[in-house]
């Protein structure tokens, strides 16, 4: 009988868990035969499908993965669909943490039970047309049992005035206005920094001034090329490796394609070796330009490699060995060459000096049930009360993933529901607090009243209701842009969310995980740095200059579905400024590219990164950002960074 026994536990193990019989179950748990063999193989698959994943879980304890194995058995999933949904539990609910404690698998495994519960509680949850009770059906359409979401959302919601589209005014209860905890500071960056209260009468208006080449009005979109998509492609690639080559630092770059026995110097973009495949460490290839390595792409060693993180479309510079000409030996992955500061990009003469407020704060501007546009009414009245020198909200404002909007059942177009429900509201605000602040306007390609491409022209609002002139300034998307002495670049597609679905990294030291992808934008010098985009976002490559910085900005702003922050990011280069130092003798030269460089990175060393999070969240009420930069006696003096105050607070 143990022979028996013996012989079916190997026959188990060596066919797995799908190869397992009904039969051999009943056997096994009769007869007390423990199954070691099959959760020692799904704890293998997990190990593999999360590494996958992440470089993260490569320390992933044997404890861990054994509740694993419980969990996937438990809810029925396979090994790669629990690494998919603990990814994306970890990445929204643990954004800071580098590992997966028994702790984090026990609220996963809360998460799911709940999931499931919810799913469970649908009267036709996995069903067929057989298996339903009309009566129980009836039942439970006549207690308000949804069959189609969008329908009967309409049906329920209030009628609207059409009849007069220039004034509109939420009226009624809510559940946004049976809020709790509205006003609570989620987090501060640079504390010790007094912030105003309100806002002195007599100020000047903000002057406001757009940096760099940006989408006109009218753009025409929709003659996307593939040449045209290769050109721009292959334009970020060139011009890395001319500014690598006007640096010198850490030598010439190095066709990809060709051998080098020696350390030197790869610059290229980063793919997947395969097409439709997902960035993993063991399939990360260097693409070369079309003028230096007529386009190769080579495969990349990353395991002598302490620190990078890498993304597909990312322009990298690598430092390491091509023995054969076939595959780079990666021994560091360095930073760009820095763009110069905003704050010494040649334009207007701004002013200087002066203590500057900002509230800033991204769309959706109404909860998911209605279009009321409670919480944006809720917004204004708080600018109202602090008057700050500068409102700036970015879309989207008509959101197309409404579900009303989804429904096509309105009787309003999409113009209307703008100037209505959005519009009037900025007018009564502007006509509260007269023109001291200004109002800014960015545009998302979720906007339905807008055209939908990536990058994005100003919206066609001319802000005529609006009562002192140029209170109401419409910019592009993304934008960078100068308030005063502070340049801000801001982008309404959610960046973060992307690169945190396709990012691999691996560091030798904690950081923080959220502001290092933020700098991205920063050390790629465009706001959407991946390629190919994800399908959600229309990208429009025949207007790609749209996308890049023209400077380094003092403040960046990425919305985000992610947990809001406020961070000061470091986007030095010290290796390269050590580099230009050294071949410059410490002496800056007038035309020295070397001491340019170095110039340029010392004064770029922070920048402050914010992600304000979203003004609503489903039917509850989300964060926004109220900044204060407090004043400087000379326009050169303390950094941006070290005299803001910022304030991430739930609304």
């Amino acid at each position: 009988m143990g022979e028996d026994h013996t012989a079916a536990a190997v026959s188990i193990q060596s066919q797995g868990i799908h190869g397992i019989t009904a039969e051999q179950k009943e056997n096994m748990t009769a007869s007390g035969v423990v199954c070691c063999g099959v959760g020692i193989e799904m704890e293998t698959q997990i190990r593999k499908a999360l590494l996958m994943r992440s470089t993260m879980y490569r320390d992933i304890q044997e404890d861990v993965l054994s509740s694993l194995a419980s969990l996937a058995e438990t809810h029925s999933l396979d090994a790669k669909s629990l690494a998919s949904k603990l990814d994306r539990f970890i990445t929204v609910s643990r954004p800071d943490s580098s590992s997966v404690s028994i702790e984090d698998i026990q609220a996963f495994g809360k998460e799911q039970s709940a999931s499931k519960a919810k799913v469970a509680s649908n009267v036709f949850a996995k069903q067929s047309w057989e298996d339903v009770d009309m009566e129980d059906a009836a039942e439970a359409i006549n207690s308000n049992q949804r069959i189609s979401p969008y329908l009967s959302k309409v049906v329920a919601a209030p009628a609207y005035n059409t009849s007069n589209t220039k004034s509109y005014t939420p009226q009624g209860p809510g559940k946004f206005k049976e809020r709790c905890a509205n006003g609570v500071v989620h987090s501060v960056l640079n504390e010790h920094i007094p912030a105003v209260s309100v806002a002195d009468e007599g100020k000047a208006a903000a002057e406001i001034e757009i940096l760099g080449d940006s989408v006109a009005v009218g753009s025409r979109f929709m003659v996307d090329r593939i040449a045209d998509k290769a050109a721009y492609l292959d334009h970020r690639i060139s011009t890395f490796e001319r500014e690598v080559e006007a640096a010198g630092g850490e030598g010439y770059p190095h066709a990809v394609g060709t051998a080098a026995q020696t350390p030197t110097v790869f610059v290229g973009r980063i793919c997947c070796d395969t097409e439709d495949g997902r960035l993993n460490p063991q399939s990360v290839v260097l693409e070369g330009s079309s003028s230096l390595s007529n386009g190769a792409r080579v495969k990349v060693d990353l395991s002598g490699c302490k620190d990078y993180r890498l993304f597909p479309g990312q322009v990298a510079c690598i430092k390491g060995t091509n023995p054969s000409g076939f595959c780079i030996v990666a021994s560091e992955v360095l930073p760009g060459v820095p763009l110069q500061s905003g704050n010494n990009v040649a334009g207007e003469p701004t002013v200087a000096g002066a203590d500057f407020s900002c509230i800033v704060a991204a769309g959706p501007f109404t909860i998911s049930e209605d279009l009321l546009y409670e919480p944006l009414a809720a917004l204004l009245e708080y600018a109202a009360t602090y008057k700050p020198d500068v409102l700036l909200l970015a879309g989207p404002f008509v959101d197309a993933e409404h579900a009303e909007i989804r429904s096509g059942l309105l009787e309003e177009s999409f113009d209307q529901i703008y100037e209505s429900r959005v519009a009037a509201q900025l007018a009564d605000f502007s006509s509260r607090v007269g023109g001291s602040t200004r109002v800014l306007l960015l545009p998302s390609p979720k906007d339905v009243q807008h055209d939908p491409t990536f990058p994005q022209g100003p919206m066609t609002f001319d802000g005529a209701i609006f009562n002192a002139k140029n209170q109401l300034t419409n910019l592009p998307n993304p934008c960078t842009f100068k308030c005063n002495d502070v340049v801000m670049g801001c982008s309404t597609v959610d960046w973060l969310m992307s690169c945190t679905k396709e990012e691999i990294s691996q560091s030798s030291k904690p950081a923080d995980r959220l502001p290092s992808m933020a700098s991205h934008i920063i050390n790629q010098r465009t706001y959407f740095p991946m390629f190919p985009p994800p399908a959600h976002i229309p990208m429009d490559t025949s207007r790609g200059y749209g996308l890049e910085l023209p400077c380094t900005p003092n403040v960046l702003i990425a919305p985000s579905d992610l947990a809001p922050f406020a961070k000061v990011v470091a986007v030095s280069y010290p290796a390269l400024v050590a580099a230009a130092e050294n071949n410059n003798n410490g002496t800056p030269e007038n035309g020295s590219a070397d001491a340019t460089i170095a110039e340029i990175a010392a004064s770029n060393s922070k920048v402050i990164c914010i992600n304000p999070g979203r003004v609503t969240k489903g039917t509850t009420a989300g964060t926004f950002v109220h900044m204060w930069v407090a004043g400087q006696e000379e326009s050169c003096g303390n950094g941006v960074e070290s005299r803001c105050r910022v304030e991430v607070k739930k609304l």
